[in-house]
């Protein structure tokens, strides 16, 4: 169901998106801040994963689907610098079996047999979050760019569940409703209006309150400006 749904509101974005081409651009008027805000909507494939503790580090399929606003200084010395903001939700989490699990939260010394040895389901864990990206962005080329910066995360969903299995564990008093992360990546323009970009984020701040483990994800996206 949430996949239908994303790939309904995506497709959406984008039919607001091709209509809207090159239409919307708003000159900032300041002393301190002149320049040019741009914006647009934005979809991407995640790879999200966990890391840095003690979960395997099984990648699930996610996506996200959002806005962004790109502000432009029109100061000569900052002509290839911009600001990037984005507002997204975004499904991210990993995936792991039984027994790899069993393996690394018992002992890296024990070895697993019979039935254990042989459970590998896989478990998959479902973090759905609203973030919001701040990026300093520099284009060091006329097709591409390269941008990095912190990243806040309201968890607004978590669950678990066996694959193959018809029913969902709730994860909510056991994760974080907060995060802090980083976000660095690249960007390729194929046109003045859409864009190909590439980023990894990583959580700062753990995903659960039990285990010391934090979010990973690699980001393939593409985005369009109104």
């Amino acid at each position: 169901m949430m996949k239908k749904i994303a790939l309904i509101i995506f497709t959406l974005l984008v039919a607001v998106a091709a209509g809207a081409q090159g239409k919307y651009s708003v000159d900032v008027k300041n002393n301190w801040l002149d320049g040019t805000l741009t914006g647009g909507v934005k979809a991407a494939m995640n790879l999200p994963h966990f890391c840095f503790g003690k979960l395997p580090h099984g990648m699930r399929n996610g996506g996200q689907v959002g806005l962004w606003m790109e502000y432009k200084p029109k100061a000569e010395k900052l002509k290839n610098w911009s600001l990037l903001t984005e507002t997204v939700f975004s499904s991210e989490g990993g995936k792991f079996t039984i027994n790899q699990a069993l393996a690394h939260f018992l002992s890296d010394d024990v070895q697993l047999g019979g039935m254990a040895a042989n459970v590998n389901q896989d478990i998959i864990v479902t973090e759905n979050y609203i973030k919001v990206p701040v990026l300093v962005r520099y284009r060091f080329a006329q097709y591409f760019s390269a941008e990095a910066g912190p990243e806040l995360g309201f968890n607004v969903y978590s669950k678990a569940r066996v694959d193959g299995v018809d029913y969902d564990l709730g994860l909510g008093s056991r994760t974080h409703w907060f995060s802090v992360g980083l976000g660095a990546g690249a960007t390729y323009y194929l046109t003045d209006y859409m864009q190909f970009n590439v980023r990894y984020n990583l959580g700062l701040t753990r995903t659960f309150k039990d285990v010391h483990d934090h979010q990973g994800n690699i980001q393939i996206g593409v985005a369009f400006q109104f």
